[in-house]
């Protein structure tokens, strides 16, 4: 009977290999704290990035640009820029092509409504027809006696041919015709001439 202890040195006529020995783990070096004589320095930390200035934008308004449209391009505009970081030279063109087409419409929009408030007043059974020159002269001799600023604001929003501003104008023009004279005023006497003061009792 075999010792069992004995290692058979075949398995069905194939020789057993020998268990290959465990090879030994090399012990682990511990770091130079030098090299040729020379300390060795912890290697310097790389610099936070640095955190750029936001772009301050100032844009200049183009001639002929209305100033309330044109702070309404830009404050659209610096918003786009300051996400997107862009160059103050193109947010500036960007802003300029914005104003200008706002411009355009403005422009476009302006006269459309110009020539309907003019074809609506001609159109009309009491201002219109051949009644119309002698409507546009009663409005204007109104016009005359509004004060400067009044007549800034007219023009600055293109109110000229507004129909309801022509009627109300229709109305003083007719209690400033040239040819009225003050009630009791002497046949021959200067007339007088009323003034919106008049008319409103300031």
């Amino acid at each position: 009977m075999s010792d069992p202890a004995t290692i058979p040195a075949t398995l069905m006529g194939q020789p057993i290999p020998a268990e290959a020995p465990v090879a030994a783990t090399p012990p682990v070096e511990a770091a130079p704290t030098e090299l040729m004589g020379k300390k060795l320095e912890e290697a310097p930390k790389a610099d936070a990035p640095a955190v750029e200035a936001p772009i301050k934008y100032e844009f200049k308004v183009p001639e002929g640009v209305d100033p309330k449209s044109f702070k309404e391009a830009a404050d659209e505009v610096t918003a786009f820029a300051q996400k997107h970081k862009l160059p103050l030279d193109v947010a500036q063109e960007l802003v300029d092509r914005e104003s200008q087409a706002d411009k355009l419409y403005q422009e476009k929009y302006n006269h459309a409504a110009t020539v309907g408030w003019l074809q609506e007043l001609k159109a009309d059974k009491d201002f219109g027809g051949d009644k119309f020159t002698a409507s546009t002269s009663q409005v204007n001799r109104a016009y005359q006696k509004l004060p400067d600023a009044v007549k800034q604001v007219i023009s600055d929003n293109k109110l000229q041919f507004n129909p309801m501003l022509f009627k109300i104008m229709h109305a003083f023009g007719g209690m400033l015709k040239e040819d009225s004279v003050v009630k009791g005023e002497q046949p021959g006497a200067p007339k007088k001439h009323k003034t919106l003061e008049d008319i409103f009792g300031a």
